[in-house]
């Protein structure tokens, strides 16, 4: 990729916009889910995507289909599906944005298991750092009640590590093709996980408060297309390295709109074990100018 010399201010406007969006995102989520049940927020989100994207996309290459299917699975099946129903039943949204900030690490391991893309010292010790961090989470007196959220958190930013290893084989299309497509393919796997889970079209449409509505719309045309949209040109344009640092500020965003939003309280030791684990995220970031991983990020 040739990095382009923009202007500084503007590109980092453009990171901060996707920053506040994809923080706000999480508490977003969860007021959507005081009306929505979450495999009907699932496909109400996913049905909005497919009909807005639908017209836009081009023709698939054929090799690529399994890999659209794989990842549909991974990230809609698995990583979306997972954190619904991690923030329906968590008390801390704060705790379940940060647990999804192990997709990256996630996908490091995943790729020096399976593709030799060896870590560096720098990221094994930002790893064994970040994970020792997560481990007293979950020992974390103020997360007695939200383990079972946690749990289902963390393999939320599993699937998405492993989506993010997958999505490397979809060259030909744009991110929001790709989208577009894993979209309209989950769509009707999520339509018979609605039906099975007491969901439906007409309680759906039942629904009467605005805030749910909003929160709907908010999360599909915010937090999937314009975010993803803008950090696709982020991606295209400025290196990797520099950008993805900022996406470290995500949890600390999705901290204060909890705060302003939900009125969730932010305990020391969630202070202590949320800054342990940014650090040893920060020394996977820094060091991954010298290697090859997979590109950033979807909520």
């Amino acid at each position: 990729m040739q990095t382009i010399h923009l202007n500084k201010p503007l590109v980092l406007l453009a990171i901060l916009s996707v920053v506040l969006i994809w923080g706000a995102n999480f508490t977003i989520l969860k007021v959507a889910l005081n009306d929505f049940n979450p495999y009907e927020l699932l496909f109400a989100r996913l049905f909005l995507v497919s009909i807005t994207l639908s017209p836009f996309i081009s023709k698939i290459q054929k090799q690529e289909i399994k890999y659209i299917l794989l990842c549909s699975l991974l990230l809609i099946g698995g990583h979306f599906m997972l954190l619904y129903l991690a923030l329906e039943i968590s008390t801390n949204v704060s705790a379940i944005a940060l647990m999804l900030q192990l997709s990256v690490p996630f996908s490091l391991i995943l790729a020096s298991m399976f593709f030799k893309d060896h870590l560096t010292y720098t990221q094994s010790i930002g790893l064994i750092i970040a994970f020792v961090g997560i481990i007293l989470l979950f020992y974390s007196p103020s997360m007695f009640n939200n383990i079972t959220a946690l749990m289902l958190g963390l393999l939320s930013a599993f699937c998405l590590g492993l989506y993010f290893i997958f999505s490397k084989k979809i060259k030909h299309l744009s991110p929001l093709e790709i989208i577009a497509y894993m979209s309209i393919t989950a769509l009707p796997l999520a339509y018979i996980a609605m039906i099975l889970n007491d969901g439906s079209i007409s309680h759906i449409m039942s629904i009467k408060p605005l805030s749910s509505w909003v929160s709907l719309l908010y999360a599909t045309f915010l937090g999937t297309m314009l975010a993803h949209t803008i950090w696709a040109w982020l991606v295209r344009h400025q290196e990797l390295s520099f950008i993805s640092p900022f996406l470290l500020l995500i949890p600390l965003t999705t901290v204060g709109f909890s705060w302003v939003i939900v009125g969730e309280i932010i305990t020391l030791d969630f202070i202590i074990t949320a800054t342990i684990v940014v650090a040893g995220l920060f020394l996977v970031f820094i060091s991954r100018r010298r290697s090859h991983n997979p590109k950033q990020y979807n909520k």
